[in-house]
This record gives structure tokens, sequence and C-alpha cells, in this order.
């Protein structure tokens, strides 16, 4: 891909159980708020819904759009929270607040560049399929074009020709 590596998307998905650790044990802290556990209800809930933007069995798509939407919405809570609890928390788990930044801009990184591969991949399927229905379609008309212009002509040869008296006329 362009701005990343191949390999470092790979990191940060083998990270993704850890984010899951993490917001579980945030939601069942006692000094989260209920408007934060409710962004953590919101992440959780993404992440195990069938229902998804990519959906998860596309793989490494699947889990970049979860990625994304879990770490920004664990990083607004862990922002939000005042409490010296949430980096003990994190160290717990084996993160810190600069990998999640990290993986979030890897993670909108690749997605912004798979976008970007796909788009080309439709315009030149689309190419393709255009200049192929432009060659099927002028076979198709000039085979028609070809009839008509013969039928035509015969019409205007018998229009055109003049009409056999006979001689006794």
């Amino acid at each position: 891909m362009e701005d990343i590596e191949k390999n470092e998307i790979f990191v940060v998905i083998k990270r993704l159980p850890r984010y899951s650790k993490l917001i579980y044990h945030l939601y069942k802290a006692p000094f989260v708020t209920r408007k934060q556990k409710l962004l953590l209800s919101t992440a959780m809930g993404y992440l195990i819904s069938p229902i998804e933007l990519v959906p998860g069995f596309i793989p490494i798509a699947g889990q970049v759009d979860d990625l994304i939407i879990v770490l920004t919405i664990l990083k607004k809570v862990l922002k939000s929270s005042e409490s010296k609890l949430i980096q003990d928390l994190l160290l717990y788990q084996g993160l810190t607040i600069e990998m999640i930044d990290e993986d979030i801009r890897i993670s909108m990184a690749f997605a912004k560049a798979m976008v970007m591969k796909a788009g080309r991949l439709m315009g030149r399927t689309v190419l393709w399929v255009g200049k192929g229905s432009l060659a099927v379609g002028k076979k198709v008309i000039g085979k028609r074009y070809l009839k008509s212009s013969k039928m035509q002509k015969n019409s205007n040869q018998r229009l055109h020709k003049k009409p056999k008296y006979s001689k006794n006329e």
C-alpha cells in the first residue's frame, strides 16, 4: 500500500483481542461514567454485530473497519476520563494511548488504500465492460445496418424501376 507496509495492518489486527479486553475491563471499572460505558457498549456491539460497514467474513477489510470504529470510540473514552487507573488498565493490556493513535492512523491509511485500489479496479472493469459492449454493439448494429441497407436498396430499386407495360396497352 502507499503509506503503510502490508505487514503493519496485520500487527494492528493482532491487537484487536487486547483492545476488546481493555474495553471489557473499562466497562466493568467503577470509575467509568455511564456515558463512557454507553460508548464502550456501542464499540462492543459493533464488534459482535453481524451488520457492519464491511462484513467480517471479508479477509482483512472486515477487521479494518472494526478497528477504526472501536479504536476511535476507545480513544474518546480514554481521553474523556481523568482517572489514573486508566493508565494501569492500558499497561495491563500492554497498550498505550500512542499505540492506539498509531493503530488508528495505520487502519485509516490501509482503508484509504483499499478504497483507492477498489476504485481503480472498478474503473478498469467498467472500462473493459464498456469496450466489450461497444464492440458487440458495433457488430450487432453493423449487421442490422447491412441488412436494412440491403432491404432499403432493394425496395428503392423496386420503386424506381419503370413499370413494364404490356404490348397490348
